[in-house]
């Protein structure tokens, strides 16, 4: 079996929850941090669904919780964005960076209150995450959780606030969603501007689901 071949039948073996193939691989010389085409690594592939026994095994051999993938996210931005709590821990516990920026400036923060998972909301914000680390675009977990109507995660990120208080968005928009007066914007322009960051995050992540499969 040539090195490719060999990646790749690691790879589809963590994503498949194989363990016993997983630790063969390893000991055949597979390199635990060994990536698809589109940057996707073991860690990658068993955060996204919920393959803990294989995530355990990684992490004892070394995998890389820093590794990403070409768009940029980490095994954490995978983990969270697919609501998965259990990964979520276990990447904290091995020093995953909870408040590291990919795509669009996007925290695993961000991506769970997008995705309203509230328990890997309540785990990260209890991890140390930063709710006020904003997009690209200027919004916060916040923002994006009361755009989508995600009432509980709202809740939660209001409830962890310092003094009660975070903002929804960059400095310069209120907390109505509107810029201020001195910055001359409209909520129209703020929507959109979310909207935009929606779309190209969706545009994104299709392409990894289409791309996930080695």
């Amino acid at each position: 079996m040539g090195q490719s071949d060999a990646n790749n039948g690691f790879l589809r073996a963590a994503r498949d929850g194989n363990l016993d193939e997983v630790i063969r691989f390893i000991k055949d010389g597979v390199h635990v941090n060994a990536c698809s085409q589109n940057g996707l690594s073991a860690l990658h592939m068993a955060s996204k669904e919920g393959r803990v026994s294989i995530i355990r095994e990684l992490l004892k051999c070394g995998a890389s919780v820093a590794v990403t993938t070409k768009s940029g996210n980490t095994p954490l931005h995978v983990a969270a964005l697919a609501g998965q709590e259990e990964m979520v821990r276990l990447l904290v516990q091995a020093d995953a960076n909870v408040n590291i920026q990919g795509p669009n400036g996007f925290t695993p923060l961000y991506m769970a209150a997008q995705g309203n998972h509230v328990t890997v909301v309540k785990c990260l914000l209890a991890s140390g995450a930063d709710q006020g680390i904003a997009t690209e675009d200027g919004f916060t977990p916040l923002a994006v959780a009361r755009q989508q109507g995600h009432d509980k995660v709202v809740a939660l990120l209001l409830e962890n606030s310092a003094g009660g208080e975070t903002p929804l968005s960059a400095p310069g928009v209120t907390n109505d969603g509107c810029k201020s007066a001195e910055h001359g914007s409209s909520v129209a322009q703020s929507s959109s501007a979310l909207a935009s960051s929606k779309r190209s995050w969706a545009s994104r992540l299709g392409r990894w689901l289409r791309n996930k499969k080695t």
